[in-house]
């Protein structure tokens, strides 16, 4: 346990001293990687790499998620672009379809 921490407190000196060399906006990604992993320790607990875990499972679930949240935001883009075109005059929807009828 003594060899843990003091492991634990070298590794944090370390990335100390990373930091300082970081931009601000280096420092913005690390910040928004580490509230993942605070709300992840509220959630779940310490992180334990000890513990066997499927990664590759869950990466595959949290890749799938991410492309069915980013398809909900295309259609939902689309959807509000829609209601614009819908809520214009209808000479003004001529302007905004291309030669095949499809929207710009």
């Amino acid at each position: 346990m003594a060899d843990d921490d003091t492991a634990r407190r070298g590794l944090a000196r370390n990335l100390t001293a990373r930091l300082h060399a970081c931009s601000h906006d280096e420092l913005r990604v690390i910040d928004v990687i580490l509230t993942r992993l605070e709300g992840g320790r509220e959630q779940y607990g310490e992180l334990d790499l000890s513990k066997p875990r499927d990664w590759r499972r869950e990466r595959a679930e949290e890749i799938i998620d991410a492309a069915f949240y980013e398809a909900c935001e295309v259609l939902c883009a689309r959807d509000v672009k829609l209601r614009a075109i819908a809520e214009r005059p209808v000479d003004e929807h001529v302007d905004l379809l291309d030669e095949h009828g499809s929207q710009q």
